[in-house]
């Protein structure tokens, strides 16, 4: 039953390039969304700055406007002669000419909502603004507070001026419901006199003409600014009056020149934070915009990006479509071709013309031409294949035979041992009938640590019975590793090159087998007190080691002949390249040498 169009080629072609281009459209419009929402947040962010220096400048264009003010009534002559000696005869002449001159200096409307002038000769206080007041010192009390928080670091500061927040003193508050900012200083009997301070003045300024002043900036700026914060050089919160102690701290402890994103622990949400400090006034000024101030914009850049993404789409999956249709259709008919192909077709006519202008598909064409006219030859190769590997299944049948055969003879010869009480030669019989068994076992097979080692003394002990006293053997192996899986026919080979190439008549061989564990590999040495390892077998052991590092296809091994590099080789098919195989000289000529074979503990796993 054929399945649905859905694994057709032209469709999962469709699908998966289609797939594709939408995590490519999705990745990009993402990335023009982060991209220029990002560019937006930056430039806004940097306009926040400017614009809070220009709040900032606005605030001191304003206080210095006061200032000067300020100034201008403490140079005038007449003003000072009418404080210390005139206001307490409350004359009404003397009194109306003071307030002419205030209002010659200030104008009519004098740009300020209170001022207090304090003699503190006799602690009589002027008050002047909508009204004007004499307080003589009998009536005027210095609290201590006023005393504390204005008088003295008026006085301390020799007629330089300082600014009071809104709640944080004044010598005389005209109405508690209105929050004022004084601006204070003293100022000595006679004008440009550097003696002490005798008065301290006082102009008063409303919380609300400051609001006023801040609105008509940030809404000629079009800002969208939420909360301007403004505060001293002390901490104390200069506008707006409602804000907690808490969230003041908090924000008294922004660093706004290395930082502007900010989350805020009170409204658990992200703002921006701009900031500037005025070294006139002491202030600084902030503007913070929460983010869900921001959210329009964030909204447009998202439609922006899902109009791009879309549009993107549409174009890239009608190219996809004709893309997967100009693909398909020339194998849909080389398809056709291949199923009406049989044995008795197959000819040059037979032959298939791609008519499309791709490469590769041009190249299938040609393959599936020549493969047409090889088929019949590779049938026949097949068939040659087949008769030869029903050969060598039944010669491997007949070395089994002879095998067993020659198991059963060597038995044989050890039950007759046995019964001419020979027991050297029946044990002989049993060690060499084990490792015959041992060695015609399939190679590709592996086996244990123990194992390996069993077949090794069962060798060491046929040596020693051999050579007698001309050869000693030695072991010193680590009994954890007796369960450790490992190739076979690794570790006796390496001894018997030893007895082969290591003997002389001038004195007896050692030969030294030991085992130990190092870390998550296995290890084994075998060393002797041979003569060694000449350079030139060395070199050329190598260079062989080297050419079959370098065969794809190694060559087929055997059960003799089981030299150095036979034994590198199936270390290199067993672990692959995590193994361990070296060769070294104890020292000069005569001195021994080893062979250091191992390999990963884990190997099964």
């Amino acid at each position: 039953m054929k399945k649905a169009n859905f694994s057709s080629i032209k469709t999962k072609i469709f699908v998966s390039y289609g797939s594709l281009i939408l995590i490519i459209c999705i990745f990009t419009s993402l990335l023009y969304y982060y991209t220029a929402y990002n560019a937006f947040l930056k430039n806004y962010t940097k306009s926040s700055r400017q614009l809070s220096k220009i709040v900032s400048h606005q605030l001191d264009q304003y206080f210095e406007q006061i200032n000067s003010i300020q100034k201008k009534i403490l140079e005038n002559d007449e003003i000072r002669d009418y404080i210390f000696v005139d206001a307490a005869s409350q004359d009404f002449e003397s009194d109306r000419e003071f307030q002419k001159t205030i209002y010659t200096i200030t104008g009519y409307d004098f740009g300020f909502f209170h001022m207090n002038i304090l003699n503190l000769e006799d602690h009589s206080l002027i008050n002047f603004g909508s009204r004007y007041i004499y307080t003589p010192s009998e009536d005027y009390k210095v609290t201590p507070e006023i005393q504390e928080n204005i008088i003295d670091p008026a006085v301390a500061l020799r007629g330089r001026k300082f600014i009071v927040p809104p709640g944080h003193g004044s010598l005389n508050i005209v109405d508690e419901d209105t929050p004022t900012l004084s601006f204070v200083r003293s100022f000595p009997r006679y004008s440009y006199s550097l003696s002490e301070p005798k008065g301290v003045i006082e102009i008063q300024v409303t919380s609300s003409s400051i609001q006023e002043l801040l609105e008509a900036t940030l809404l000629s700026y079009d800002n969208q600014a939420e909360s301007i914060y403004i505060f001293d050089e002390e901490g104390r919160l200069v506008y707006p009056l409602d804000l907690p102690d808490e969230e003041l701290k908090y924000y008294i402890s922004l660093d706004t020149e290395n930082k502007n994103d900010f989350k805020n622990p009170f409204t658990h949400k992200s703002e921006i934070v701009a900031g500037t400090s005025s070294s006139r006034t002491g202030f600084t000024v902030l503007l913070c915009t929460p983010d869900s101030a921001l959210q329009s914009n964030k909204s447009f850049f998202r439609n922006v990006s899902l109009i791009i993404a879309a549009v993107s789409l549409l174009l890239l999956i009608a190219l996809t479509y004709r893309l997967a249709s100009s693909i398909s259709s020339p194998i849909i008919k080389l398809k056709e071709s291949i199923a009406s192909l049989s044995l008795d077709s197959i000819s040059e006519k037979s032959a298939y013309h791609a008519d499309t202008s791709l490469n590769e598909l041009e190249m299938l064409s040609d393959a599936y031409n020549h493969m047409q006219l090889r088929l019949k030859e590779s049938l026949d190769d097949i068939v040659r294949s087949r008769t030869l590997s029903i050969h060598s299944q039944i010669m491997a049948l007949q070395a089994q035979m002879d095998s067993h055969f020659l198991y059963n003879t060597l038995t044989i010869i050890s039950i007759i041992a046995e019964e001419n009480d020979d027991i050297q030669a029946s044990e002989m019989c049993v060690k060499l009938t084990r490792m015959l068994r041992y060695i015609t076992e399939d190679l590709s097979k592996s086996t244990t640590f123990s194992g390996e080692l069993e077949h090794t003394r069962n060798y060491t002990d046929l040596m020693a019975i051999r050579y007698g006293g001309q050869i000693c053997f030695e072991y010193d192996t680590e009994p954890s590793l007796s369960s450790v899986c490992i190739p076979r026919l690794v570790i006796q080979p390496l001894v018997e090159n030893c007895v082969k190439y290591s003997r002389s008549p001038d004195r007896p061989l050692h030969i030294l087998i030991r085992t130990w564990q190092d870390k998550d590999s296995w290890c084994a040495e075998i060393s002797d007190n041979g003569s060694g390892f000449s350079k030139e077998v060395v070199d050329g052991i190598y260079e062989k080691i080297k050419k079959l590092d370098q065969e794809e296809a190694y060559p087929q091994i055997h059960i003799n002949g089981m030299g150095l590099a036979n034994i590198y080789l199936r270390l290199k098919l067993f672990y692959e390249n995590d193994f361990r195989f070296d060769i070294e000289n104890h020292g000069g000529p005569g001195d021994g040498s080893s062979v250091i074979i191992g390999g990963r503990m884990d190997h099964e796993k």
